[in-house]
């Protein structure tokens, strides 16, 4: 899908005052999403919907939050894209919306081979897709990013800058990468991980696990 064809959904509405794109989320993630989305298509309306929402608020309209965080605060025909940097905060605020009222995003400067995207990702500024990953729903992957060739990607996984996952890498669901992380190839994560910042992961990761350092070591 064309970054344009993106933007063209995303700003499809029936009524109101006028196409808009609207991010869910109003933290660090969903502003930083905003500026990228008007570096590629300026003069774009963009909005975030937040539970800090508040009818008649000066400080909600002053920070460009138009409604709560669900569906109903949408206008007929539109979606919204999920940018929410916890993972198990993402995957609940998910259950907010039906599945055709979500879509992706995916940066016009990101390079993508024979690449597998599912619904909800958002891929932003110069990440790496390799042939024959797979991305799973509302995955994250921040700028500087890379997958490799046939690594897997669980859903509301977040990969934040300049993470490197070599191939053949498989990741569990709502797994968080923080910035500078590394794996080697073949490696299995398992769900809920937490993988620290700058870390070398050599060998397989238990589900739940916490792990830093280089070579990365479990400490929770």
């Amino acid at each position: 899908m064309s970054a344009s064809t993106v933007f063209r959904a995303l700003a499809k509405t029936r009524g109101g005052s006028g196409p808009r794109i609207v991010i869910a989320g109003c933290g660090a993630l969903g502003r930083e999403l905003r500026g990228w989305v008007i570096r590629a298509r300026p003069g774009v309306d963009v909005v975030f919907l937040d539970d800090a929402y508040l009818p008649e608020d000066e400080s909600s309209e002053a920070r460009g939050i138009v409604g709560k965080l669900d569906a109903s605060s949408l206008r007929e025909g539109e979606t919204a894209l999920l940018a929410i940097n916890d993972p198990p905060a993402r995957e609940r605020a998910a259950e907010r919306f039906a599945p055709q009222r979500v879509t992706r995003y995916v940066d016009p400067t990101a390079t993508i081979g024979d690449a597998a995207l599912s619904e909800g990702c958002i891929l932003l500024p110069f990440t790496l897709l390799s042939d024959r990953c797979r991305i799973g729903r509302h995955a994250i992957v921040n700028t500087y990013s890379s997958i490799g060739h046939d690594a897997v990607v669980g859903d509301f996984c977040t990969l934040s800058s300049y993470v490197c996952l070599t191939g053949r890498v498989k990741v569990g669901r709502r797994v968080f990468f923080g910035t500078g992380a590394k794996v080697a190839p073949d490696v299995e994560i398992g769900d809920d991980a937490h993988i620290g910042a700058g870390a070398m992961v050599l060998k397989n990761v238990a589900a739940g696990a916490r792990v830093f350092g280089n070579p990365a070591r479990q400490v929770a």
